[in-house]
């Protein structure tokens, strides 16, 4: 159990970081609608990623691409249906249901 404490705080950190930027995009929904926020958030969240971990995606082969696809395009048509709902259910809700739901 000792070296369980690692992984739970950032699992714990990861979810809080989903909850918080979520919570902050739906501030911008009625300036901009929900598919323009999570359009900025992606764009963001890439810069980062490039940024910080600077992925070389020369390297990936075509079976490795042809893994990453799906999963690239389930999680995106996921986040899209999530910032719909949110455009018209609260926040506390659609949380709710997509915790359940993992």
């Amino acid at each position: 159990m000792r070296g369980m404490w690692r992984p739970t705080v950032l699992l714990l950190a990861s979810s809080k970081s989903i909850q918080f930027g979520t919570a902050v995009a739906t501030t911008t929904f009625d300036a901009v609608g929900p598919l323009t926020s999570l359009w900025v958030r992606g764009i963001i969240g890439a810069i980062i990623m490039l940024g910080w971990i600077r992925p070389n995606v020369r390297s990936l082969t075509r079976d490795q691409l042809r893994c990453v696809m799906p999963h690239a395009l389930a999680l995106g048509a996921m986040v899209t249906a999530i910032y719909l709902a949110l455009f018209d259910a609260p926040l506390g809700m659609v949380s709710a249901i997509v915790v359940l739901g993992r």
